[in-house]
């Protein structure tokens, strides 16, 4: 059992709860804890990267315009990019 499971049994049977009642309590605990399973990151795609790479050169250089207007120009200087 995990460190968690030993406190949460321990928490319980410093109340009076009969140990084998104790031990039925944290073993589903267990179990969910064991199902938990990382999500594998989505990948970034070419037309996304180099719109990230326009989208900061904007910026640095128009500090003040509104994004959704860099935005704009960022997505057509992608585009025009990626025609090549």
């Amino acid at each position: 059992m995990c460190q968690t499971c030993d406190m949460i049994r321990g928490l319980l049977m410093a109340r009076g709860i009969p140990e084998p009642v104790a031990d039925l309590a944290v073993q589903p605990v267990a179990q969910i804890e064991q199902q938990v399973v990382r999500k594998a990151k989505k990948k970034v795609s070419k037309y996304q990267r180099e719109f990230g790479k326009q989208m900061k050169r904007l910026k640095k250089k128009h500090p003040r315009t509104q994004a959704k207007n860099l935005m704009k120009k960022a997505h057509n200087a992608t585009k025009k990019l990626m025609k090549r």
